[in-house]
């Protein structure tokens, strides 16, 4: 039998009545955990349910629909923008996704969930562009449905609900909507390939309502095992991840639990398997890559070599500030920032640092005499810190890395303007459907300016020539912009175009590789050999040197005669890239043209071991074995190209000239 114990004196007066009432006709058994009542009770003793809000029934069903609307009516004109920027790598160009049937390398790589949803979409629509958008759509709504619940849930239980229980919905809703809408959410979710940010904040999202769930459910075990699952699928999304067990072992003991003791016999279990989804982050090889200091190239982690822990650190808190800057004025958003390092400790840095740190110690402040407001604070910056901490990565500022953070401040916002309204309206004698139209027009009044800014800033994401020239437009300092426009005025073949854009980059950094690489390919394209040499020597100068540049210069050299420099540098490409089937091909045709016909075939050999649909390498093979007389090894190597090219008539006209010398 369940001891007696108060009700809440913000829930009702006086002792809850005596044991001997709680069962009999007047009993209540709560609809969360299936505890008895008595029939007066405001609250359940059992999970500390309320009562007091009206039934669950109703139109406030229909509530989560504005959700989906609003989220839907914003998003619309994103569904058919282009893949842009690391899209093309990570989706366009990735072999990986295109047979889904090869789960384990699929599952194999840093973000195996993420890849996974990648590889589904690949195996339903190919690459048509509007299939991955409605997923992230997708994604992204079912997100702020959760978000929804668990607030919802969460001001129903002791103690939030004697102040905030029949106000519930309309607060959860108004969080849910503001954030759903928010335009800094857009990188997020029109971006494609940040499809690892939003579904990471899902599942992160779904954990911490499996556990409200269970908190208040006879099932408890069941929601908790699926919190389990959902926190390891979230690892398996993005290592941003990490914080998830403690901040869900610090909402428990927030708002579930009333002390660490009963904490820990109610679900001691459910925060050791949290726990051990960590290693989740083992198997996927993430928490070698950031703790790890020999991979050369690293972006992520402490073998980043641009930026050292320190300078990161000092970096963050002016980072932090533009993120909050963004949350509350959402104007002047941009794809790719380059924010530049804090190298030395200044007056800015100073300061900036002193208000971040402020902020902090005020939520841990918070945590012990206000705890629901302390864990806001500690949300935001839990969730910021594995990318704001001191943990390098290339690229200190990135949008979407405000995805869930900002929860916090909109939290923050709303319920402040809340106990606003109660004060005003608590003075007067406003009728309470009043202060409900009143909180209902403030609601409109932000979501409507910002749903627009969604739908316009999705318009810049519409393909990649409008994205970078707005990354240029708002930050005109940024060579990597210039790139990125260049390379796809290239793709155009605008290459005039594209040429002036790598030079600007280059007049912005003129130790930036990738321009000089792609201003060669440009001054090659127009037949400049002789500068096209140049720039790709520059760019081996400043950079690591990559295979595609060693080969590129080569094929420069190549056509400016000079053979033997065209083959030293073949050879480098294939051995930075062995797999380097076009640096083979045309490796062995420089070796034709010097007549060294052993050493080209033995090339046009190992393309096509290596790509077996290669024309060149079979096309190439038959010339060869015909100027050496083996015409049966001829016709057979013309009889695989054609089989690849059917109507290629230099291979048709190749193997009829074999023949006639068979026949004479």
């Amino acid at each position: 039998m369940p001891r007696r114990r108060k009700r809440p004196t913000h829930g009702g007066t006086g002792d809850t009545p005596s044991p001997a009432s709680w069962s009999g006709p007047t009993a209540r058994r709560c609809s969360e955990c299936g505890h008895r009542n008595p029939g007066s009770a405001s609250y359940c003793a059992g999970c500390g349910y309320s009562f007091a809000p009206a039934p669950r029934s109703g139109w406030r069903m229909f509530l989560p629909l504005v959700l989906v609307a609003a989220t839907i009516a914003v998003y619309a004109n994103s569904l058919d923008n282009a893949f842009l920027f690391d899209d093309e790598k990570q989706i366009v160009n990735n072999k990986r996704i295109r047979d889904l049937g090869n789960l384990s390398q699929i599952l194999s790589r840093r973000r195996p969930v993420t890849e996974l949803t990648l590889a589904v979409n690949y195996h339903f629509g190919k690459l048509n562009v509007r299939g991955y958008h409605v997923v992230n759509l997708a994604i992204h709504l079912l997100a702020g449905l959760t978000l929804y619940g668990i607030i919802r849930r969460t001001l129903l239980r002791e103690p939030l609900c004697g102040r905030y229980g029949r106000a519930a919905p309309w607060l959860a809703l108004s969080v849910a909507l503001l954030w759903l809408v928010h335009p800094l959410q857009t990188e997020s979710v029109t971006y494609v390939i940040q499809r690892a940010e939003s579904l990471m904040g899902l599942f992160y999202l779904v954990t911490v309502y499996c556990v409200v769930r269970g908190a208040g459910s006879s099932r408890g075990r069941l929601w908790y095992f699926a919190a389990v699952i959902a926190c390891a699928m979230g690892m398996g999304s993005k290592a941003v991840m990490v914080t998830a067990p403690v901040a869900v072992l610090l909402f428990d003991r927030v708002f579930l639990s009333k002390s660490f003791a009963e904490l820990v016999r109610r679900r001691g279990v459910l925060h050791l398997g949290l726990a051990a989804t960590w290693s989740v982050l083992g198997i996927t090889r993430v928490a070698q890559q950031v703790l790890g200091s020999s991979y050369k190239y690293a972006t992520v982690g402490f073998g980043v070599r641009d930026i050292t822990p320190f300078e990161y650190a000092m970096t963050q808190p002016g980072a932090i500030l533009q993120y909050l800057r963004l949350s509350f004025w959402p104007v002047s958003l941009c794809l790719d920032y380059e924010w530049a390092p804090v190298r030395d400790f200044n007056v800015t840095v100073l300061a900036a640092t002193a208000g971040i740190v402020a902020l902090l110690a005020l939520g841990i402040y918070w945590l012990f005499r206000k705890p629901a407001l302390g864990f806001v604070i500690a949300w935001f910056f839990m969730i910021l810190a594995p990318t704001s901490s001191f943990i390098p990565i290339a690229d200190p500022v990135f949008e979407h890395r405000m995805y869930l953070p900002l929860i916090s401040v909109i939290l923050a916002v709303v319920f402040a303007v809340n106990e606003l309204l109660s004060d005003v309206f608590r003075r007067g004698s406003e009728p309470v459907p009043i202060r409900h139209v009143g909180s209902t027009l403030l609601v409109l009044a932000a979501a409507v300016p910002l749903g627009y800014g969604t739908i316009q800033r999705n318009k810049v994401y519409a393909n990649d020539i409008v994205m970078w020239k707005d990354v240029i437009a708002k930050r005109p300092e940024n060579e990597r912009g210039y790139l990125g426009l260049g390379s796809n005025y290239f793709r155009q073949n605008k290459i005039d175009d594209a040429e002036t854009a790598f030079r600007k980059a280059i007049e912005l950094d003129p130790t930036y590789a990738d321009a000089h690489y792609n201003l060669g390919n440009c001054l090659f394209r127009k037949r400049l050999y002789t500068e096209a040499a140049e720039a790709y020597r520059e760019s081996l100068r400043v950079g690591r040197g990559s295979a595609a540049t060693y080969y590129n210069l080569a094929n420069a050299l190549k056509k400016l005669g000079q053979r033997e420099n065209a083959l030293k540098h073949y050879r480098r490409a294939i051995r930075l890239n062995p797999r380097h089937a076009k640096a083979m091909v045309n490796m062995g045709n420089t070796l034709r043209e010097m007549e060294k016909l052993d050493e080209a075939l033995e090339q046009y050999h190992r393309a096509v071991k290596i790509a077996p649909s290669h024309f060149m390498a079979h096309y190439y093979m038959g010339v060869v074995l015909g100027f050496q007389g083996e015409l049966e090894q001829a016709i057979k190597a013309y009889d695989k190209a054609l089989k690849i090219k059917p109507k290629n008539a230099n291979a048709r006209n190749g193997r009829e000239r074999i023949l006639q010398r068979i026949g004479s």
